[in-house]
């Protein structure tokens, strides 16, 4: 009788530990939206941005009307079809080799459409970590969106978007990204004690480069440079 309860107690034990995730991940539930990024004119052709693009990355930067920073949008031009670009934008396991700031990665759900993602993201001081979702929408767009689950309560978020250009031979490669850096690092909270007129500078700064660096890390990765 005992051993039969024994065997009874383990098969339960097996079968509710078995899923496909853990018990924390199954937990995950997405809060929030992607973050409202300004987009470039319906009508425009992205053809046309292929010589200015050829000679590097294009940006815009975006300001509210009080004249805090709004969004930095980023555009490089990649010589490779999006089909060929998309699987290295969302290489995840693979971040920490080759994009710029990324100190370690860990996914800690995987979904058709949805992947949770923890962060260690190198900065000034001791490195940021915090969670985001990504929403997917292959192989045009992919959302990087923060959520409060685990590390930092991020506020913002970034998005890719591919566009096929040159007869589909080639891709315009756009970053749109505002986060906010006051509470990214110690280090920046005590340049913005001293001087608070310093917050637009570094968040501007801050997303921009954030926006070349890495669009050219996949570039790179993406054309064999690496």
């Amino acid at each position: 009788m005992l051993k039969n309860m024994g065997f009874i107690i383990l098969f339960i034990a097996i079968f509710f530990s078995s899923g496909t995730m853990p018990a924390s991940a199954a937990k995950m539930v997405a809060k929030n939206s992607p973050w409202p990024f300004v987009d470039p004119p319906d009508h425009i052709n992205y053809n046309t941005l292929i010589p200015l693009l050829e000679k590097g990355e294009m940006n815009i930067n975006y300001f509210n009307t009080d004249g805090t920073y709004k969004q930095a949008t980023v555009f490089s031009l990649i010589s490779a079809p999006p089909e060929k670009v998309w699987p290295v934008v969302v290489d995840f396991d693979n971040y920490p080799t080759y994009m710029p700031r990324v100190g370690s990665l860990e996914i800690l759900k995987r979904d058709p459409t949805d992947t949770w993602l923890y962060y260690g993201l190198e900065i000034p001081g001791p490195n940021y970590f915090f969670t985001v979702r990504t929403s997917q929408e292959r192989p045009k767009r992919i959302d990087f969106i923060p959520e409060k689950y685990k590390g930092a309560d991020l506020k913002g978020g970034w998005r890719y978007e591919l566009y096929p250009v040159d007869n589909g031979k080639k891709t315009v490669l756009v970053f749109k990204m505002y986060c906010d850096t006051r509470d990214q690092s110690w280090f920046l909270r005590q340049i913005m004690k001293m001087d608070p007129t310093w917050e637009m500078p570094l968040n501007l700064g801050i997303n921009l480069s954030t926006g070349i660096l890495n669009l050219q890390a996949i570039k790179r990765k993406v054309e064999g440079r690496n």
